[in-house]
């Protein structure tokens, strides 16, 4: 089912297309795709079940969900429309485990796709380093 908010309005080609029903994002969406994926990788990140959920719906249009645990913490920022970014840390780097939680938000939020993936590499001072670019010398 198509949900057109203003038929009279003359075509315009920056309009992103029609807008389906069942994809249309809200609050509640998200944060039941949040709290589902953090229930569903603990397999992975074994104490993110301790994890502290906290919830801001009152910026903007959107909503901010963030869960702090032991491990590292995960942020998911909504705009209210058709934009949300999600903020994975962990102390541990573990590209797969990082993917299988972006995999599993987006399953649970079948109307997103990943437009752009960052990786932040650690370091301190003025060196950054990735652990994989990081090689051990016998002595």
């Amino acid at each position: 089912k198509v949900v057109d908010d203003d038929e009279d309005k003359d075509d315009d080609d920056s309009d992103p297309g029609p807008i389906y029903e069942d994809e249309l994002m809200s609050i509640s969406k998200i944060e039941d795709a949040f709290i589902s994926t953090i229930s569903s990788i603990e397999d992975t990140f074994p104490d993110i079940s301790d994890a502290q959920i906290h919830m801001l719906s009152d910026v903007g249009d959107g909503c901010l969900l963030v869960a702090f645990w032991s491990g590292g913490t995960v942020s998911i920022l909504w705009d209210g429309k058709r934009h949300v970014d999600l903020n994975l840390f962990t102390y541990e780097d573990n590209e797969a485990a990082h993917t299988e939680f972006e995999m599993k938000f987006t399953r649970k939020a079948p109307s997103l796709i990943t437009v752009l993936h960052d990786e932040q590499p650690r370091g301190y001072g003025r060196v950054v380093n990735f652990q994989t670019d990081i090689q051990e010398y016998d002595e």
